[in-house]
């Protein structure tokens, strides 16, 4: 069983004591139906009076615990905001100090990776083209081979021999060979015809 509080014990105390002082009012008196009725409703009314101030304290009590909790609450809440910010300030000095000490950043190194990249487009590139390459890309010559002796070792423009090593220039779609000099020389007049057969260097033409 739950203890009284303070101010109902005194109530009740109070309560008893009034009732004894009408017992012995009325005894003195020697009335005692009335006296007994008006002491029992003067005590009726001083407990309800007793209670009903209990009850404001208590009231008032309760608002004064929900207004020091709030207090409290607000003010918590409040200390940790402030110790927040003192710790993000001394975060972003400690920040601005180092700053200062290695300066700003530089660019970081390649990765292994970027390096293959670049040395894999240096490597992959073409060495650039001959002035004879570039002609016969121009003008639609099959590529460039070396001689090797067949039964007509004689480029049929300078009407010379073929050597071993000479480089020479297959022609068209006859393929007719020829120094590779030579046959410039005679693209050059311009001259799209075969010089052995008269054969236009493109079909159909």
């Amino acid at each position: 069983m739950a203890c009284c509080s303070p101010s109902r014990l005194i109530s009740i105390i109070v309560t008893i004591i009034a009732i004894i002082g009408g017992v012995f009012v009325a005894y003195w008196l020697k009335g005692e139906d009335i006296v007994f009725l008006l002491l029992g409703v003067l005590g009726l009314i001083i407990f309800v009076l007793i209670v009903l101030l209990e009850g404001q304290i208590e009231h008032k009590e309760y608002e004064d615990n929900i207004e020091q909790a709030k207090w409290e609450k607000e003010n918590r809440r409040a200390r940790e905001i402030r110790d927040l910010e003192n710790q993000l300030a001394r975060e972003i000095d400690l920040l601005g100090d180092q700053i200062v000490r290695e300066g700003p950043p530089t660019t970081p190194p390649p990765t292994p990776l970027e390096n293959a990249d670049e040395k894999l487009s240096y490597t992959s590139t073409p060495p650039p083209l001959s002035k004879e390459e570039q002609q016969v890309q121009v003008v639609g010559l099959p590529p460039l081979k070396t001689f090797t002796p067949d039964p007509n070792p004689k480029c049929l423009i300078c009407m010379q021999e073929f050597n071993d090593g000479d480089v020479i220039q297959p022609f068209g779609i006859c393929l007719h060979e020829f120094h590779s000099s030579c046959l410039q020389t005679w693209l050059n007049i311009p001259k799209t015809t075969c010089p052995a057969c008269r054969q236009h260097l493109s079909k159909g033409t």
